[in-house]
């Protein structure tokens, strides 16, 4: 079985959101990894000019 590698991060006070997003990559825990995916899927696609975002609430 192979394990990602436990991080330490240390969070500045005046920490950029960009900086806050790229740490959540490395820790791995309470979906801060999916956050991070999600970020850069949400740039990729601001960047493409080609996101169409469809949403449905959970109790559809």
């Amino acid at each position: 079985m192979e394990y990602e590698e436990v991080t330490d991060v240390i969070i500045r006070k005046n920490l950029r959101v960009s900086e806050l997003i790229e740490l959540y990559s490395k820790i791995h825990g309470f979906n801060a990894s999916h956050i991070s995916v999600a970020a850069k899927i949400l740039v990729e696609g601001i960047k493409n000019s080609d996101l169409r975002f469809l949403a449905f609430t959970g109790n559809l």
